[in-house]
């Protein structure tokens, strides 16, 4: 699955309709930017992620950002074999097996970790497989 960043950050609607904490971080996306999505998660009345659809990529800098799928559009719609479904409490993910780590995101956002470079392996195989 491909997206393309239609926007920068949420509009005020999108803001309320969606809610949660997150969805006031501004994650620099750059209009027209495309995007491998490595992951989806749906959320229902999350206190972080509020009601809505995010999509899971790795940005310019190696690190997993999760933003919402209102900030794009969809230019290949085709989900990865890889992604395996899991249901949370208020949220659901389809995700690699490798994100459902313990803490994954966070220890993947420090730097050269373990986590890292897992991150860029998943995204370097979905990518093959998307044949990029």
């Amino acid at each position: 699955m491909r997206v393309r960043a239609k926007a920068d950050r949420p509009t005020a609607a999108q803001q309320t309709s969606i809610g949660g904490t997150l969805i006031k971080t501004n994650i620099g996306e750059r209009v027209g930017g495309e995007r491998l999505v490595l992951g989806i998660l749906v959320a229902l009345g999350s206190r972080r992620f509020g009601t809505g659809i995010w999509v899971t990529f790795q940005d310019d800098a190696g690190t997993g950002v999760t933003a919402p799928l209102a900030l794009y559009d969809v230019v290949d719609p085709r989900p990865s074999v890889y992604w395996e479904f899991r249901e949370n409490g208020d949220t659901a993910t389809f995700w690699p097996r490798t994100f459902y780590q313990d803490h994954f995101f966070e220890d993947a956002a420090e730097g050269e970790t373990q986590q890292r470079r897992q991150l860029s392996e998943v995204r370097q195989l979905l990518a093959t497989e998307h044949g990029e």
